[in-house]
Protein backbone atom coordinates (compact mmCIF):
# COMPACT_ATOMS: atom_id res chain seq x y z
CA UNK A 1 0.00 0.00 0.00
CA UNK A 2 2.92 1.87 0.80
CA UNK A 3 3.71 2.38 -3.25
CA UNK A 4 0.48 3.66 -3.97
CA UNK A 5 0.13 6.47 -0.55
CA UNK A 6 3.80 7.67 -1.29
CA UNK A 7 2.10 9.12 -4.63
CA UNK A 8 -0.84 10.25 -3.19
CA UNK A 9 -3.38 8.07 -4.75
CA UNK A 10 -4.66 6.45 -2.05
CA UNK A 11 -8.07 7.70 -1.15
CA UNK A 12 -9.54 4.55 0.66
CA UNK A 13 -8.85 0.98 0.54
CA UNK A 14 -10.58 -1.93 1.36
CA UNK A 15 -8.47 -5.39 1.44
CA UNK A 16 -9.91 -8.53 2.26
CA UNK A 17 -7.20 -11.34 3.23
CA UNK A 18 -7.30 -15.10 3.26
CA UNK A 19 -5.13 -16.05 6.26
CA UNK A 20 -3.74 -20.01 6.30
CA UNK A 21 -5.34 -22.39 8.67
CA UNK A 22 -1.92 -22.93 10.56
CA UNK A 23 1.33 -22.68 10.73
CA UNK A 24 3.60 -25.65 9.14
CA UNK A 25 5.02 -26.97 12.36
CA UNK A 26 1.89 -27.29 14.10
CA UNK A 27 0.00 -28.90 11.21
CA UNK A 28 -0.44 -31.87 12.94
CA UNK A 29 -2.18 -30.69 16.14
CA UNK A 30 -3.97 -27.50 14.61
CA UNK A 31 -5.69 -26.38 11.48
CA UNK A 32 -9.12 -26.99 9.81
CA UNK A 33 -9.95 -29.32 7.11
CA UNK A 34 -12.83 -28.17 4.35
CA UNK A 35 -14.27 -25.15 5.99
CA UNK A 36 -13.12 -21.35 5.63
CA UNK A 37 -13.65 -18.90 9.36
CA UNK A 38 -14.13 -15.79 9.02
CA UNK A 39 -13.38 -13.20 11.77
CA UNK A 40 -16.15 -11.52 13.48
CA UNK A 41 -14.45 -8.86 14.00
CA UNK A 42 -14.31 -5.75 11.28
CA UNK A 43 -11.86 -4.02 11.12
CA UNK A 44 -9.28 -6.91 11.05
CA UNK A 45 -5.97 -6.22 12.95
CA UNK A 46 -3.98 -5.81 9.70
CA UNK A 47 -5.41 -2.49 8.85
CA UNK A 48 -5.30 -0.89 12.42
CA UNK A 49 -1.39 -2.36 12.02
CA UNK A 50 -1.13 -0.46 8.75
CA UNK A 51 -1.79 2.90 10.59
CA UNK A 52 0.67 2.62 13.02
CA UNK A 53 3.21 2.99 9.92
CA UNK A 54 0.67 4.99 7.81
CA UNK A 55 -1.38 7.29 10.08
CA UNK A 56 -2.93 8.98 7.51
CA UNK A 57 -4.05 5.93 5.22
CA UNK A 58 -7.67 5.06 5.03
CA UNK A 59 -8.04 1.48 5.55
CA UNK A 60 -10.58 -1.44 5.76
CA UNK A 61 -9.50 -4.92 6.41
CA UNK A 62 -11.38 -8.21 6.83
CA UNK A 63 -10.52 -11.68 7.43
CA UNK A 64 -10.71 -15.44 7.68
CA UNK A 65 -8.92 -18.58 7.74
CA UNK A 66 -8.96 -20.77 4.69
CA UNK A 67 -7.53 -25.23 5.43
CA UNK A 68 -3.78 -24.11 3.68
CA UNK A 69 -0.54 -23.60 5.59
CA UNK A 70 1.65 -21.65 3.23
CA UNK A 71 1.04 -18.05 3.19
CA UNK A 72 -1.65 -15.72 2.92
CA UNK A 73 -3.28 -14.13 0.14
CA UNK A 74 -4.80 -10.59 -0.15
CA UNK A 75 -7.40 -9.09 -2.44
CA UNK A 76 -7.13 -4.93 -2.29
CA UNK A 77 -9.70 -2.79 -3.76
CA UNK A 78 -8.20 0.56 -3.58
CA UNK A 79 -10.24 4.15 -4.52
CA UNK A 80 -7.80 6.23 -6.18
CA UNK A 81 -7.30 10.00 -5.78
CA UNK A 82 -7.19 10.04 -9.79
CA UNK A 83 -7.30 7.54 -12.78
CA UNK A 84 -4.60 5.77 -12.49
CA UNK A 85 -3.35 3.27 -15.71
CA UNK A 86 -2.15 0.20 -15.27
CA UNK A 87 1.35 0.99 -16.23
CA UNK A 88 1.45 3.56 -13.97
CA UNK A 89 -0.30 0.96 -11.57
CA UNK A 90 2.57 -1.49 -12.41
CA UNK A 91 5.70 0.57 -12.65
CA UNK A 92 4.82 1.68 -8.96
CA UNK A 93 4.90 -1.42 -7.91
CA UNK A 94 7.85 -2.61 -9.46
CA UNK A 95 9.70 0.56 -8.10
CA UNK A 96 8.77 -0.35 -4.54
CA UNK A 97 10.89 -2.68 -2.50
CA UNK A 98 11.09 -6.09 -1.59
CA UNK A 99 7.65 -6.54 -4.54
CA UNK A 100 8.12 -8.93 -6.75
CA UNK A 101 5.29 -9.67 -9.72
CA UNK A 102 4.52 -13.02 -10.51
CA UNK A 103 2.06 -14.17 -13.59
CA UNK A 104 -0.12 -16.61 -13.78
CA UNK A 105 0.40 -17.24 -17.46
CA UNK A 106 3.98 -18.44 -16.14
CA UNK A 107 2.30 -21.14 -14.36
CA UNK A 108 2.39 -19.15 -11.19
CA UNK A 109 -1.26 -19.91 -10.56
CA UNK A 110 -1.37 -20.24 -6.86
CA UNK A 111 -0.05 -20.28 -3.15
CA UNK A 112 1.97 -23.08 -3.54
CA UNK A 113 3.03 -22.29 -7.11
CA UNK A 114 5.01 -19.17 -5.36
CA UNK A 115 6.69 -21.67 -2.61
CA UNK A 116 7.59 -23.87 -5.37
CA UNK A 117 9.04 -21.27 -7.18
CA UNK A 118 11.22 -19.85 -3.93
CA UNK A 119 12.60 -23.89 -3.68
CA UNK A 120 13.74 -23.37 -6.81
CA UNK A 121 15.47 -20.30 -6.34
CA UNK A 122 16.86 -22.69 -3.28
CA UNK A 123 15.54 -20.10 -0.67
CA UNK A 124 16.24 -21.32 3.30
CA UNK A 125 13.16 -22.68 3.68
CA UNK A 126 11.51 -21.77 0.50
CA UNK A 127 11.20 -18.59 2.25
CA UNK A 128 9.97 -15.49 0.49
CA UNK A 129 10.88 -12.20 2.21
CA UNK A 130 8.82 -10.40 -1.01
CA UNK A 131 5.47 -9.48 -1.22
CA UNK A 132 4.32 -11.60 -4.35
CA UNK A 133 1.70 -9.90 -6.78
CA UNK A 134 0.58 -11.22 -9.52
CA UNK A 135 0.88 -8.92 -12.29
CA UNK A 136 -1.50 -10.65 -14.54
CA UNK A 137 -3.91 -10.20 -12.14
CA UNK A 138 -3.92 -6.25 -11.54
CA UNK A 139 -6.89 -4.52 -12.76
CA UNK A 140 -7.96 -0.63 -12.93
CA UNK A 141 -11.42 1.12 -13.97
CA UNK A 142 -10.47 4.47 -13.47
CA UNK A 143 -11.49 5.31 -10.46
CA UNK A 144 -10.23 2.37 -8.79
CA UNK A 145 -7.02 -0.37 -8.76
CA UNK A 146 -7.44 -4.00 -8.11
CA UNK A 147 -4.54 -5.91 -6.42
CA UNK A 148 -4.12 -9.86 -6.10
CA UNK A 149 -0.77 -10.31 -3.52
CA UNK A 150 0.71 -13.20 -1.50
CA UNK A 151 2.46 -12.69 2.11
CA UNK A 152 4.72 -15.58 3.25
CA UNK A 153 4.10 -14.62 6.59
CA UNK A 154 6.71 -16.60 8.70
CA UNK A 155 9.42 -15.32 6.21
CA UNK A 156 8.19 -11.56 5.02
CA UNK A 157 9.55 -10.16 8.59
CA UNK A 158 13.11 -11.32 8.55
CA UNK A 159 14.12 -8.43 6.73
CA UNK A 160 11.58 -6.23 8.28
CA UNK A 161 13.23 -7.13 11.35
CA UNK A 162 16.86 -6.52 10.59
CA UNK A 163 15.64 -3.49 9.80
CA UNK A 164 14.19 -2.65 12.66
CA UNK A 165 17.20 -3.76 14.62
CA UNK A 166 19.38 -0.99 12.30
CA UNK A 167 16.92 1.62 13.34
CA UNK A 168 16.42 0.78 17.00
CA UNK A 169 20.29 0.85 17.60
CA UNK A 170 20.84 3.55 15.82
CA UNK A 171 23.29 1.10 13.47
CA UNK A 172 21.44 3.26 10.19
CA UNK A 173 19.26 5.69 10.60
CA UNK A 174 18.34 6.17 6.95
CA UNK A 175 15.26 3.69 5.79
CA UNK A 176 16.47 3.39 2.55
CA UNK A 177 19.99 2.69 2.85
CA UNK A 178 19.09 -0.24 5.55
CA UNK A 179 16.60 -1.97 3.17
CA UNK A 180 19.03 -1.87 0.27
CA UNK A 181 21.82 -3.14 2.64
CA UNK A 182 19.71 -5.88 4.15
CA UNK A 183 18.05 -7.03 0.62
CA UNK A 184 22.14 -7.19 -0.73
CA UNK A 185 23.15 -9.43 1.90
CA UNK A 186 19.77 -11.58 1.53
CA UNK A 187 20.01 -11.43 -1.88
CA UNK A 188 16.56 -9.78 -2.60
CA UNK A 189 16.63 -8.57 -6.15
CA UNK A 190 13.86 -7.43 -8.41
CA UNK A 191 14.42 -10.65 -10.96
CA UNK A 192 14.42 -13.08 -8.14
CA UNK A 193 10.74 -14.03 -8.98
CA UNK A 194 9.05 -12.14 -12.35
CA UNK A 195 10.33 -10.93 -15.58
CA UNK A 196 9.82 -7.35 -16.38
CA UNK A 197 6.44 -6.40 -16.39
CA UNK A 198 4.21 -6.35 -19.29
CA UNK A 199 2.71 -3.60 -21.35
CA UNK A 200 -0.92 -3.52 -21.43
CA UNK A 201 -2.12 -4.02 -25.47
CA UNK A 202 -3.38 -0.57 -25.47
CA UNK A 203 0.59 1.15 -24.63
CA UNK A 204 3.08 2.03 -27.53
CA UNK A 205 5.49 -0.72 -27.88
CA UNK A 206 8.44 0.47 -25.41
CA UNK A 207 11.84 0.94 -26.93
CA UNK A 208 15.08 -1.08 -25.79
CA UNK A 209 16.53 1.00 -22.56
CA UNK A 210 20.03 2.43 -23.02
CA UNK A 211 22.93 1.49 -20.57
CA UNK A 212 21.89 5.21 -18.99
CA UNK A 213 18.43 4.04 -18.17
CA UNK A 214 17.46 3.64 -15.05
CA UNK A 215 16.24 -0.17 -15.67
CA UNK A 216 18.38 -2.39 -17.88
CA UNK A 217 17.06 -5.62 -19.71
CA UNK A 218 18.95 -8.64 -19.10
CA UNK A 219 18.28 -12.46 -18.63
CA UNK A 220 17.74 -14.03 -15.21
CA UNK A 221 21.00 -16.15 -14.10
CA UNK A 222 20.91 -19.72 -14.08
CA UNK A 223 22.43 -20.23 -11.04
CA UNK A 224 20.40 -20.79 -8.16
CA UNK A 225 20.32 -17.20 -5.18
CA UNK A 226 23.12 -18.05 -2.61
CA UNK A 227 22.03 -19.21 0.77
CA UNK A 228 22.96 -16.71 3.75
CA UNK A 229 26.05 -17.79 5.73
CA UNK A 230 24.94 -19.91 8.66
CA UNK A 231 27.50 -22.60 10.30
CA UNK A 232 24.83 -23.85 12.21
CA UNK A 233 22.88 -25.41 9.15
CA UNK A 234 24.69 -28.29 7.56
CA UNK A 235 24.65 -28.53 3.81
CA UNK A 236 21.90 -30.33 2.26
CA UNK A 237 22.59 -33.58 0.82
CA UNK A 238 22.35 -34.70 -2.73
CA UNK A 239 18.65 -35.13 -4.06
CA UNK A 240 17.38 -32.46 -1.19
CA UNK A 241 14.24 -31.01 -2.62
CA UNK A 242 16.41 -27.35 -2.19
CA UNK A 243 18.27 -29.13 -5.09
CA UNK A 244 17.42 -29.49 -8.45
CA UNK A 245 18.33 -32.60 -10.41
CA UNK A 246 21.51 -32.42 -12.38
CA UNK A 247 22.44 -33.04 -15.89
CA UNK A 248 24.67 -35.85 -17.05
CA UNK A 249 27.30 -33.47 -17.00
CA UNK A 250 26.63 -32.51 -13.20
CA UNK A 251 25.55 -29.34 -13.86
CA UNK A 252 21.74 -27.85 -13.03
CA UNK A 253 19.82 -27.04 -15.80
CA UNK A 254 18.42 -23.94 -15.92
CA UNK A 255 15.04 -23.17 -15.12
CA UNK A 256 12.23 -22.54 -18.05
CA UNK A 257 12.12 -18.78 -16.54
CA UNK A 258 15.60 -18.52 -16.89
CA UNK A 259 15.65 -17.59 -20.21
CA UNK A 260 13.08 -14.69 -19.77
CA UNK A 261 14.19 -11.03 -20.44
CA UNK A 262 13.84 -8.88 -16.94
CA UNK A 263 13.48 -5.68 -15.77
CA UNK A 264 16.26 -5.17 -13.13
CA UNK A 265 15.98 -2.64 -10.41
CA UNK A 266 19.38 -3.80 -9.04
CA UNK A 267 21.65 -6.12 -11.39
CA UNK A 268 21.23 -10.05 -10.46
CA UNK A 269 23.66 -12.31 -8.46
CA UNK A 270 26.40 -13.12 -10.27
CA UNK A 271 26.30 -9.67 -12.70
CA UNK A 272 29.02 -7.47 -12.93
CA UNK A 273 27.15 -4.35 -13.98
CA UNK A 274 27.42 -1.38 -12.33
CA UNK A 275 30.50 -2.92 -10.86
Amino acid sequence: MHALHRRGWVKRARVVLLRRGTDPWESHTTGMINTVVPETKVPSHQGPDAQTVIPDLDITTLAGAGPHNLSHIHFAMVETTRPVSLDELRDALWDEPRIAFVRAADGIVALNSVIELMRDLDRPRGDMWEVAVWEDALATDGREVYLTYQVHNEAIVVPETIDCIRALTGIEADAAASIAKTDRSLGITKPSCRPRPSRSPTSPTPTLPTQTSRRSTQRIPAQPMPRPTDPRRPPDPPGHPSRSHPTRDGTKPAPAWASLPVRCATPPIGSTQGG
